[in-house]
């Protein structure tokens, strides 16, 4: 009889192996399918796609003082950089001559699309300026943002000249 117990607990000891190990390779991957779910939720997707209509709604929002989500950030960011974008494709045309800016720069100054652009921008920034200063940007929107700087050589170039 007493080999008989010991024969079951060896073979109930081999299987409650096996399946400690089982289970903990199933939590293992199931903890890696939970951890591949949330960082693919919670990625950011930044539209840099201009819209105007977009522009013009979180100008709004900032205009009203509403209270700002971290998704709107994430689109002023995006509004921000296609912009910027917008802007760096005139920087061949902004050449100085005599001291002056050339005429086809101050033909684009002119343009209405580039001064609705050149608003939403100067709006956009300065609230999203003021976000970081105050810490209200989340770590990912703050390296976003900081990431807008690659821009500001080329646009400071355009505010020197008269």
């Amino acid at each position: 009889m007493l080999t008989f117990v010991c024969s079951m607990k060896r073979r109930h000891m081999r299987m409650s192996v096996k399946y400690t190990f089982a289970i903990l390779f199933l939590c293992l991957l199931m903890g890696m399918l939970i951890g591949a779910l949330i960082g693919a939720c919670t990625r950011v997707k930044v539209d840099r796609t201009y819209s105007a209509e977009k522009c013009e709604a979180l100008s709004v929002k900032i205009e009203r003082c509403d209270s700002l989500t971290q998704t709107d950030y994430t689109d002023m960011i995006g509004q921000n950089e296609a912009i910027l974008i917008y802007l760096a494709k005139y920087d061949n045309s902004a050449t100085e001559v005599a001291g002056e800016l050339s005429n086809v720069w101050k033909e684009q100054l002119a343009a209405p699309e580039f001064v609705e652009k050149t608003g939403f921008l100067s709006t956009l920034d300065a609230s999203l300026r003021q976000a970081e200063t105050e810490g209200k940007l989340n770590k990912t929107n703050r390296k976003l943002y900081k990431s807008l700087n690659k821009y500001n050589k080329t646009l400071g170039k355009y505010c020197e000249m008269d």
